[in-house]
């Protein structure tokens, strides 16, 4: 088999991603922000749930499941992702039952 040579070639510069976060919609911001600033994809992205990031919210892991090449992948929450998601968790909606 050949292999595939689909690595990422160009990022945007941080100047450039602040004037795209301000034409996004408000809900879609963090997400991109988190995006941007893991290097996840997409689709690996919109596959976490809070039981992938730990209680002290000092690491978040994406399960195999949903990793490109099948192994799980963690990273830190420092910085710009700890900011995020503590305020995801802010706004996280509570439901009681189910």
């Amino acid at each position: 088999m050949l292999q595939e040579n689909n690595g990422r070639q160009r990022f945007a510069a941080p100047a450039d991603f602040d004037a795209i976060i301000d034409h996004l919609p408000e809900y879609l911001r963090d997400f991109a922000r988190f995006a941007y600033a893991s290097a996840w994809r997409k689709g690996e992205l919109k596959t976490l749930e809070w039981a992938g990031v730990d209680t002290d919210n000092t690491r978040v892991t994406l399960r195999r499941e949903h990793s490109k090449n099948g192994e799980p992948r963690g990273i830190p929450l420092v910085g710009d992702l700890r900011e995020i998601i503590h305020r995801r968790r802010q706004q996280r909606e509570y439901k009681l039952g189910s």
